[in-house]
């Protein structure tokens, strides 16, 4: 059985302790205000206590205050996001969404991990446990990680960025992605619309009818349509000028934002024909407000949520026994229908107020394929036609 050796050069001090049928392994550091103290390690070999205290003197080379040597990435990542909001670099949605990330953080392993002592497969086995998220969760969970580390290591608590090394992967959903569609115009457009007609207004509960036939004519975003005003409905020119839209505070509630989602947002779009007269009507009844909005809560006077209409919208298509996901597809209907009718992309990247036209591209890219399909197969017959000589 070891005996307790005595520490020379520098070295800690190695026993076995039978009580604990383990050993340990006791050294003298230095803190960051200079001050000498001990530390001891346990492990069932010489080695293990030995990497345990060499990692920790690692740590402390680092010259590390005890603040940044327990931060965490929760810590790093709710001082850049308060500190952002502070200084007005993200809105009160956007740090709403902010929030929920790192309430992911919180009820992961790495919760109470110090990035100090974060290891690749303590990484590894959170970004596992992310599998169940959408893709889309996952890059923002990801994202956020890679900047806590970076700011970490800029911060000079790290040496290197553990999402650098090749050994970590970011993993994909389980889930399948579901794939952007619009209402088909033959049947579930026409059913919809048939519903759509019968939907009457009750006395004191909010209408929500305009907006959806607002939504299908002009693919605006709901929060969007809620945002509007009797200024920026231009009937002279026919045209809608789109400068805001509905938000949410940081406790989740409606609100009138300031600008649009993205900056290629504010926009000014055609008003069909066919939306004149719908739009006449609104101005016609339009209820004097503080914010001079043409749709009002009923309730309270103030914005009404997209989750509002969302909840409506999901209710008329039970009753025309449709299955959708909610009113954003009102949105994608319209793009669909402009596609069908030949509107390039680039025209129907601004009507949407994408900011890539990538983003149009790829959103509707079966819708674009089958439509040039359909276009070539004109082609074909046409050449054909001509060509019939040949055979």
């Amino acid at each position: 059985m070891k005996k307790k050796q005595k520490a020379k050069n520098g070295e800690g001090c190695l026993r076995y302790d039978k009580s604990r049928k383990q050993f340990t392994y006791r050294i003298t550091y230095t803190d960051y205000y200079d001050k000498s103290l001990r530390k001891t390690f346990y492990g069932q070999s010489e080695e293990i206590c030995k990497k345990k205290a060499e990692e920790f003197l690692k740590i402390k080379a680092r010259n590390l205050t005890k603040n940044q040597e327990e931060m965490t990435v929760v810590d790093v990542l709710d001082n850049l996001y308060k500190k952002k909001y502070e200084l007005n670099q993200i809105k009160e949605s956007t740090y709403l969404r902010k929030m929920y990330t790192i309430y992911i953080y919180k009820n992961s392993n790495i919760s109470n991990i110090p990035i100090v002592q974060l290891k690749i497969n303590d990484i590894e086995k959170f970004l596992l446990s992310q599998k169940c998220k959408s893709n889309s969760d996952i890059d923002k969970i990801y994202s956020s990680l890679n900047t806590a580390l970076k700011l970490a290591v800029s911060d000079g608590i790290i040496e290197k960025n553990l999402l650098d090394n090749e050994r970590i992967l970011k993993p994909k959903s389980d889930k399948q992605s579901k794939k952007v569609r619009g209402f088909t115009q033959e049947e579930e457009q026409q059913k919809f619309l048939e519903v759509l007609k019968n939907y009457k207004p009750i006395e004191n509960k909010n209408y929500y009818k305009n907006q959806f036939l607002i939504s299908l004519m002009t693919g605006m975003r709901m929060g969007e349509i809620n945002a509007l005003t009797l200024n920026d409905i231009d009937l002279k020119n026919k045209e809608i000028h789109i400068s805001k839209t509905v938000t949410k505070d940081i406790n989740s509630k409606a609100k009138l934002g300031t600008a649009t989602k993205t900056i290629t947002g504010q926009r000014i779009i055609p008003i069909p024909e066919s939306l004149i007269p719908i739009l006449k009507n609104v101005i016609d009844n339009y209820v004097p407000n503080e914010n001079n909005l043409l749709f009002v809560n009923k309730s309270n006077g103030g914005v009404i949520s997209t989750g509002q209409v969302n909840c409506a919208f999901k209710r008329l298509c039970e009753k025309a026994n449709l299955e959708v996901d909610g009113q954003h597809m009102l949105r994608h209907t319209y793009a669909t229908r402009c596609i069908e009718a030949g509107i390039s992309a680039p025209v129907l990247k601004t009507y949407l107020g994408h900011t890539d036209i990538s983003t149009t591209v790829n959103t509707y890219v079966d819708i674009f394929n089958k439509f040039q399909n359909e276009e070539l197969k004109k082609f074909e017959d046409y050449m054909g036609s001509n060509f019939n000589f040949y055979y």
